[in-house]
């Protein structure tokens, strides 16, 4: 996998995959009253988060691989961050893409395929119940009686 150059493209990567609209909207989430601290750091190559940055970014986002955060080596966020249905080779390809949304869209697309799964068996559920109601019926019909 290739590595995130920089702290604050690594930043951008969080609040892509987490769906928050760039920046402004990361010092908000983060209850800062200025996005300049976050801002400084995309300024300056070589500026280092603070340890309140750090710490923020990581009770904020529980998932968050701070390994990879600091250093730009691994996958960006645990496996829960995926509910499992992204597997280690998806988490690779899309941090390599990420700049470009690759995260967020992975997310929104587990989101959709899991609602789609609900509706189904939801359908499977309400056919089952209606063959058992044919069936009950058919059965009435068969013996002279009405259920």
């Amino acid at each position: 996998m290739k590595e995130k150059s920089n702290i604050f493209e690594r930043i951008e990567v969080i609040t892509e995959f987490n769906g928050i609209k760039g920046i402004n909207g990361l010092a908000e989430a983060l209850n800062y009253s200025s996005p300049e601290k976050i801002y400084r750091i995309g300024r300056d190559p070589k500026a280092k988060p603070s340890f309140e940055i750090i710490s923020d970014l990581a009770n904020k986002f529980e998932d968050l691989n701070l390994r990879w955060f600091i250093t730009g080596k691994g996958a960006p966020f645990s496996e829960h961050a995926y509910d499992g249905d992204v597997d280690e080779k998806q988490q690779h390809e899309a941090a390599d893409s990420a700049p470009h949304g690759e995260f967020y869209r992975l997310k929104l697309e587990n989101e959709h395929l899991r609602d789609l799964n609900q509706t189904y068996l939801r359908i499977i559920e309400a056919l089952s119940v209606t063959q058992k109601s044919l069936h009950e019926i058919t059965k009435g019909i068969d013996t002279g009686t009405e259920h």
